[in-house]
């Protein structure tokens, strides 16, 4: 013998589609998040690699001054009296 099937009353069925609705709502929304989310650190991405560009270029930079005779001169001169 099979066990009874439930009967789903207009109630039950209006519940589940409310939840099914909800559902879908829910996800909407975060499927939008996440592609805010996403956007903002793909935009960070860039800025962080933009960002470690100017630093290699400006430790080059610093690197070839280091040994520069004016830089070196500059820094044995003694400070001008009035200091």
């Amino acid at each position: 013998m099979d066990a009874p099937v439930p009967q789903r009353t207009a109630l039950g069925r209006l519940m589940s589609g409310r939840s099914l609705v909800e559902l879908e709502t829910r996800i909407a929304f975060q499927d939008d998040a996440i592609e805010q989310l996403n956007r903002t650190v793909a935009g960070q991405q860039k800025e962080i690699d933009r960002l470690r560009e100017e630093l290699a270029r400006l430790a080059a930079q610093m690197r070839s001054l280091a040994g520069s005779p004016v830089t070196l001169a500059q820094a044995e001169e003694p400070p001008p009296p009035h200091y």
